[in-house]
């Protein structure tokens, strides 16, 4: 079995390469050349404590306990053809992975879409977006 290797090098800080499931049986890497976003969103649980006589604001009696956090991403296409954006829509559908250049690995996202709406510009161009979070939770470090 032959091994193929590729090296993929961005053209601006804000590209960004997938591969998603294609609905086919195979895979296909897209360029999101649009301007990105890269976002962190927390969540905790929060408790309270008993109130006792010796209770002072330094100590509150409300706590969080159970935090932890993932990454989101927010990714554009950038303006192309509407056959193009039509084929894409199947981002929302299948499995996908952000390509990280920079260490050499996949990083598998989770689509958090549910819909989407697609832009038209005036040359017949269209472009979409398309959330996606981490397949991984980051626990916090004093759990």
């Amino acid at each position: 079995m032959a091994e193929v290797h590729y090296r993929i090098k961005p053209n601006t800080d804000w590209d960004r390469y997938l591969i998603f499931a294609n609905g086919r049986g195979g895979c296909e890497t897209v360029l999101m050349a649009g301007k990105n976003l890269d976002a962190y969103k927390t969540e905790r649980s929060e408790g309270q404590t008993p109130r006792t006589p010796e209770f002072a604001l330094d100590a509150g009696e409300i706590v969080a306990y159970a935090a932890n956090g993932k990454r989101e991403y927010e990714f554009n296409t950038g303006y192309v053809p509407a056959a193009y954006v039509e084929h894409l829509r199947q981002l929302l559908l299948g499995d996908a992975w952000l390509i990280d250049y920079d260490n050499e690995r996949f990083i598998r996202i989770i689509c958090d879409t549910d819909s989407v709406n697609i832009k038209q510009n005036d040359q017949e161009l269209f472009s979409m977006s398309v959330k996606f979070m981490a397949s991984w939770i980051d626990q916090a470090a004093n759990v």
